[in-house]
This record gives structure tokens, sequence and C-alpha cells, in this order.
């Protein structure tokens, strides 16, 4: 009897990662894990959005075992190259809540960088990782990134943001979030792991 297969994620690699990632050789307990992360979404059933940006940022930071996976994942077709995608609902959204009652400093930051620039290049909005949130929604609402002031951001929003409050956001260098052992058993949905998940429940 064949053994069923764990389902196939579409998930977003930030930048973050690669260059913690290192090298094979590298010895440090954060280079080790994102390289475990980087193997197993390369032996695993996973896939990976890139968009320009995400993978202009990748080859700021890349290594020599970075471009080998970049190749590897390529010639399995695991790489799902798209052009940056803009989310017209996530970005009407951060408006509302700027005219809105909630003070988010970095919303109103994210606008202005949107009003000043017709094709969303402005650092600001690079910088704020939304272009990260955006591809995410292309694929299957699935970020793993250890930037933590970053997942703090859009933890904040989700508190007022039903959009991304079930959002996935994964940190490979936290131990209690067993991130590989979560893709070998297909990245399944999991609350505790979403954006707008509180220790109430909530």
């Amino acid at each position: 009897m064949v053994s069923e297969q764990p389902p196939s994620r579409r998930l977003v690699v930030d930048a973050c990662i690669v260059r913690t990632a290192g090298g094979e050789e590298a010895t440090h307990a954060d280079s080790i894990a994102c390289i475990k992360f980087l193997e197993e979404v390369l032996d695993g059933a996973h896939r990976v959005v890139v968009t320009t940006r995400i993978e202009d940022e990748w080859h700021k930071h890349g290594s020599v075992f970075f471009y080998a996976w970049e190749v590897d994942m390529t010639s399995q077709d695991k790489l799902m190259r798209v052009t940056d995608p803009v989310d017209g609902d996530f970005r009407e959204r951060l408006a509302e809540i700027a005219s809105g009652p909630s003070t988010i400093d970095w919303i109103e930051d994210a606008l202005r960088a949107l009003r000043t620039t017709c094709d969303y290049e402005d650092d600001r909005w690079r910088k704020l990782d939304c272009h990260l949130v955006e591809a995410a929604m292309w694929g299957d609402r699935i970020v793993t990134s250890h930037d933590t002031a970053a997942r703090n951001r859009f933890s904040d929003l989700a508190k007022v943001s039903e959009d991304i409050w079930s959002l996935m956001w994964l940190d490979p260098l936290d131990g209690t979030q067993a991130v590989v052992s979560w893709l070998r058993e297909g990245a399944p949905e999991e609350s505790h792991r979403m954006l707008g998940y509180t220790s109430e429940g909530t």
C-alpha cells in the first residue's frame, strides 16, 4: 500500500535566512539551523514563491551553498518565479487603518512610500517587508523568516486586519517552533503559528 504523501505548500523564504545560512562549513548554531531548513525545503515536497524583489535580495547575500541550493531548486521546478505581486485589498486595508483610530506608525511610512512612486520600488516599502506579505498571499500564506521586528509589525497589524490574521510566520531559529519537522508533516495550517494568534487564542 502506497503511503499518502504530505501536501505541497507554496511558501516565502526571506533573504535573512539566505544570509544567515552561510555555507556548509558554517559552525554557528543559527547558520546550521538555516542550512537545515533550506535543505529540508529542497528535499521535501514544498515549493518557494520567488518574486523579482525577493530574488534580488537573495543574491545580495548568497553564498556558494545558497547558489547550489538555488540551482537544485530550479532544476526540480520548485522555485515559482512570479512578477512582484500587488495585493490591492492588502494595500487598501493599510489605507483604511491609517485613516482610522488605530495608531500603527509604520503604516504611515508604508503609505508615504506608495504615494511617492508609481512602481512601488521605494526603499521604505521594501524595508517594511510588505513585499513578503504580498508574495505569501499569492502563495499559501506562509512566510519563513527570523526577522522578529518584521513579525512584530505584522502581528500588530493582524490585530486590526483580518487580511493577514491567518498568515503563518515561522522562524527556523526558534527551536520551539520545530520548523523542519513541521515542513516534513506537510506544513499544516496551525493557529499558533498565525500572526493574529495570542496566548488567549484570539
